[in-house]
């Protein structure tokens, strides 16, 4: 019987054990450190991809920490002529604290019957969407921004991803296109972090 109640007492100290330590792992870390890296598909992904609706798509990979006090901001701003002039939406109130190779996504469909585009945000937990009227009947462009891990900085905003297009003959080969003057219009998905959430 002691045997037996001392291995029940055991079972119980590993379980409560267990639990203290899931809940420990729970608590905000104390310090903010978030690395966001470009994903390369496969050729198996990249026929799936097909399947979906959407013209194209870029997927990235966070990684780290995140403060309770600190928060992610993303947004899609928009650039015309090589120059910021606006957002068409975004998301913040980060809930998670930490990341363990989380997918971040961005990518565009298109409707030609009312020349509008719909600009998408996905992440493991489910996708924001913004739509807007596109004009631009010449060539255009879809990319990454970056093609490396990338620490992330307080108020530093970091381009990830972009829709860009020209009514002109030409496109200016560069992994930021959207800053060249030569582009009429670009859509382009930013990561900030920000240091309190309750500031905008």
């Amino acid at each position: 019987m002691k045997k037996a109640l001392l291995f029940g007492l055991f079972a119980v100290l590993i379980i409560s054990g267990c639990s203290q330590g899931e809940a420990q792992q729970k608590e905000p870390p104390k310090e903010t450190a978030l690395t966001i890296e470009p994903i390369d598909l496969n050729e198996n992904e990249k026929k799936l991809l097909k399947h979906t609706i959407m013209n194209q798509l870029e997927f990235f990979s966070l990684d780290g920490t995140l403060n309770e006090a600190d928060d992610l901001w993303f947004t899609i701003e928009i650039y015309e002529n090589g120059k910021k002039t606006g957002m068409s939406g975004g998301s913040s109130g980060e809930i998670d604290h930490y990341f363990n190779e989380e997918r971040l996504s961005f990518g565009y469909s298109t409707n030609s019957s009312n020349d509008s585009m719909t600009f998408t945000i996905g992440n493991d937990d489910g996708y924001f969407s913004s739509s807007a009227k596109v004009t631009v009947e010449g060539i255009s462009t879809f990319g990454k921004a970056i093609d490396e891990k990338v620490d992330l900085e307080k108020d530093e905003p970091v381009h990830l991803a972009y829709w860009a297009g020209t009514d002109k003959n030409e496109m200016r080969n560069s992994v930021k296109p959207f800053l060249d003057s030569n582009i009429d219009k670009a859509y382009v998905l930013t990561v900030t972090l920000k240091e309190d959430k309750d500031e905008k």
